[in-house]
């Protein structure tokens, strides 16, 4: 597990993401990060492509530090309807539309 751990500390380059998509067939899990300006312009960022295990040990990962978020900074908003979401994710454009 320490070669693991060390192998993570590794430099990678880092992008901002705002549009993720995931998908999976019978041997691989896939994520697709993207960067959307609002206005249906969408750049693709990066496409990871695990196996299901490592898939599972990453949401485990990510769940744990979305609560530990919540719990040192507080709530994260999550919309419950379309517009809510058109808003959060279209840019300011779409959050002016949703008014």
């Amino acid at each position: 597990m320490q070669d693991i751990m060390e192998l993570l500390k590794l430099e990678a380059p880092v992008r901002y993401t705002n549009v993720a998509e995931v998908g999976y067939n019978s041997i691989e899990i896939r994520l697709k990060f993207g960067f959307s300006e609002g206005g249906g312009r969408q750049s693709s960022v990066i496409e990871l492509v695990m196996s299901p295990i490592l898939a599972k040990i990453v949401a485990r990962m990510l769940g744990e530090e979305v609560q530990h978020y919540e719990t040192n900074i507080g709530p994260i908003y999550m919309p419950n309807d379309a517009s809510g979401l058109k808003a959060l994710f279209g840019g300011v454009a779409a959050a002016e539309e949703s008014k």
